[in-house]
């Protein structure tokens, strides 16, 4: 796997999603969805020390939107979840959010 692509591309989508959300764009948003589930799939199906590293990076990135699609694979294979979370708290408190700050607060019920 080429992991600098991976993230870079996560990260992108991520970035995508968040801006169809807030402009309204279901359509597009639906289709960077459909691109991060598939890695999130990827990264739980194969987890490995480049998946780890991969999911280091993505958490690091500090992008609520690339943070919150990782936060599920986190959860699944319990990898970096209590740092998760603690972003996850930030941006539901975070107003300048918007939408995203209470999808964050829906997703720390499933965190």
């Amino acid at each position: 796997m080429n992991t600098r692509k991976i993230t870079e591309n996560y990260v992108r989508w991520a970035c995508e999603h968040q801006q169809c959300t807030f402009s309204g764009d279901h359509r597009k948003g639906n289709k960077y969805a459909d691109k991060l589930e598939k890695y999130n799939r990827l990264f739980v199906n194969e987890y490995d020390e480049s998946v780890r590293e991969m999911i280091d990076i993505i958490v690091e990135s500090n992008n609520p939107g690339a943070v919150m699609w990782i936060a599920s694979v986190c959860k699944k294979l319990q990898y970096r979840l209590p740092e998760v979370k603690e972003k996850v708290i930030s941006y539901s408190k975070d107003t300048k959010l918007g939408l995203y700050a209470v999808t964050a607060e829906i997703l720390l019920e499933q965190l």
